[in-house]
């Protein structure tokens, strides 16, 4: 029985992520991309459940050694996407709108303060993968 802290790395698992969420792995750079270019990579519900998923593959694979985190299109992200947040949630009970909540905070924070001190953590607003742009890192300790 594998104990939860003794976590075993893949290298042969499936590319995580789908719709919402793009993984691309060069080179040990889990390039991580919101893809939602047409609404700005605003974070919505599903953006949030998908990116929790994909924190998750990639905190035991051992093909990422820095994750990058950016978006798909002209946009970084817009931030949450309010209107969708609000029609995914109106007819809720308060547990599910709960899981929401706790989806968009588990991401957003604490999985990536957990990647952060295992791996290099970039946050890209305009990182093309060939050019010499400048990154902005935050390192949480």
């Amino acid at each position: 029985m594998n104990h939860p802290d003794k976590l075993t790395p893949k290298t042969d698992a499936p590319i995580p992520g789908g719709k919402n969420v793009l993984v691309e792995f060069e080179e040990g750079i889990a390039w991580v991309i919101m893809n939602r270019p047409k609404k700005r990579n605003a974070m919505s519900p599903a953006l949030n459940k998908e990116m929790l998923e994909v924190l998750d593959a990639l905190e035991v694979d051992d093909r990422c050694g820095v994750l990058v985190l950016t978006g798909a299109g002209e946009a970084w992200s817009a931030g949450m996407d309010l209107k969708e947040y609000f029609r995914e949630t109106e007819n809720a009970t308060q547990v599910e709108k709960m899981r929401v909540r706790r989806d968009a905070s588990m991401w957003q924070y604490r999985r990536l303060m957990y990647q952060s001190r295992h791996r290099y953590l970039i946050y890209s607003t305009n990182l093309k993968k060939n050019l010499n742009l400048p990154i902005y890192s935050y390192f949480f300790y």
